[in-house]
């Protein structure tokens, strides 16, 4: 560590800057969801609902040059399947119910009011409105098509609250099978910064879409670390778009373990203490959506849009973080790019998300508790991204071991060339059985705890299991 490194360090532990206390608002809605649920996953879905839902207000950060600052974020988030992903997220949205039910009646009420003020230009009374009203587009939307999404924009701008926020259920099947993926990530890159989106130009008219401004652009995408990481193909494809597109834009979060276990006795009270913890998880959950519900509908309804100020300890602790960054960065191995890369920006990121807690705080200015709690919550996950990258570098053998584990069963595995040249541990090429002698000499060099053996042209895994009693290794035969 550099002695400029060491003083940066320094001055931004005297404000707690690495361990300050979170907001209560996204305590409660973490306590939203299942305990079982790994917490950096319970965080990443509170974080994209909290930061979408108050960039609705509209409610930007002026700089001190006057430029305005959409509160907004791009979450990525990569989980094993099966680890209620869906029902967590069911579970916070469901608190924020009522304030959603609140921000579609002024959608709609200026809506009208629009459709009014064109009646009038068309010579009609105001109570012919209805003849020229266009309801407002849905909030939530899925990733589809390039031009659809750029329209979908262009309509969400013409009313003055409301944010876009788009979101996938899988990314790697839709890096498999979305040609439009790429363009679509560019898009939605474009506009994280300020909001703007340059005018698509095209031949054709009815393709042709405006330009847009300040509009807050939100984008939650789950994924599977294992259709990314297991698939050569998908790996390569998504280490491009990361490394061009999202590192330095994206909140990135990794779960790659299976979940917290209950911590129950396995006595005759298991099953009356099992349903205790049900009863008492499933209470505390509702206690929490009630609780978030109260101050979610609170912030709606009294949250103007009016830009959020910067203060002068803010902005004093955002440029002491920019230079942390930049110097730890620097001291990170070239090996990781794209870690680096998202390191020298994490002040900016921090920047969005303080907004977005002075806003659920109800402040009219981003404090120094603000940016402090922010650059917390941004250091809790940086090293998320460090972990990914180290698998994503891995080499094919590495990768194929790691395969083998994650989808054996009960300790065994056969996998057939078709599968191993899809997913490129080998090539598609001639001398098939050669590069696939070259794989099993290699993983087996690699992995101590499995034996791998070629069976005609696939190859067979199985777990080596070790006696608890008698220090050896041993195969299980049925």
């Amino acid at each position: 560590m550099t002695d400029e490194l060491h003083l940066l360090t320094n001055h931004l532990e005297s404000y707690k800057a690495f361990n300050s206390e979170l907001p209560k608002i996204l305590d409660r809605t973490i306590d939203c969801t299942g305990q079982e649920v790994p917490y950096h996953l319970r965080l990443a879905m509170a974080l994209s609902e909290l930061v979408t839902i108050a960039s609705h207000t509209r409610k930007s950060i002026e700089l001190y040059d006057k430029t305005l600052v959409p509160c907004n974020a791009i979450s990525i988030t990569l989980a094993r399947s099966g680890l209620s992903k869906d029902s967590s997220l069911s579970a916070i949205r469901k608190a924020m119910k009522n304030a959603y039910k609140i921000l579609e009646t002024r959608r709609n009420n200026f809506a009208r009011q629009i459709a009014e003020d064109r009646a009038l230009q068309a010579g009609e009374t105001a109570d012919e409105w209805l003849s020229y009203y266009s309801p407002p587009r849905d909030l939530q939307g899925g990733l589809g098509t390039v031009e659809g999404l750029l329209k979908h924009f262009e309509s969400l701008q013409v009313l003055p609250i409301g944010a876009a926020s788009i979101s996938t259920s899988e990314l790697g099947t839709d890096l498999q099978t979305n040609g439009a993926l790429i363009d679509i990530i560019k898009i939605i890159s474009q506009g994280y910064d300020l909001g703007n989106i340059s005018a698509k130009i095209v031949k054709s008219d009815e393709n042709q879409t405006s330009s847009i401004s300040a509009l807050p652009i939100n984008a939650l995408l789950f994924g599977s670390e294992d259709a990314i990481l297991f698939d050569d193909t998908l790996k390569q494809k998504f280490k491009t778009m990361f490394s061009t597109q999202l590192a330095r834009r994206t909140i990135f979060t990794y779960s790659p373990d299976k979940g917290n276990k209950l911590n129950i006795k396995a006595d005759k009270d298991y099953i009356d203490n099992l349903l205790k913890y049900r009863e008492l998880e499933a209470e505390n959950m509702y206690n929490a959506q009630l609780a978030l519900q109260d101050d979610i509908t609170d912030v709606i309804e009294t949250t103007s849009s009016e830009p959020l100020t910067v203060s002068e300890g803010a902005y004093k602790l955002f440029y002491v973080y920019k230079e942390y960054n930049s110097l730890v960065s620097d001291e990170m191995t070239n090996q990781r790019p794209i870690s680096k890369l998202a390191r020298k920006h994490k002040q900016w990121a921090a920047l969005k998300l303080s907004g977005t807690y002075a806003i659920l705080d109800k402040a009219e200015a981003i404090s120094e508790k603000h940016y402090t709690q922010a650059i917390t919550t941004i250091e809790l996950i940086s090293d998320d991204l460090v972990a990914f990258e180290r698998e994503l570098s891995k080499d094919p053998h590495e990768l194929f071991a790691a395969y083998c584990k994650a989808n054996a069963d009960n300790g065994k595995l056969t996998v057939d060339l078709h599968t191993l040249q899809k997913l490129g541990y080998v090539p598609k090429a001639q001398g098939a059985k050669t590069k696939l002698e070259d794989l099993l000499v290699m993983v087996s060099s690699y992995d101590s705890e499995g034996i791998y053996t070629i069976v005609d042209t696939s190859i067979e895994y199985q777990k080596i299991v070790t006696q608890d009693l008698v220090p050896v290794s041993f195969i299980v035969v049925d």
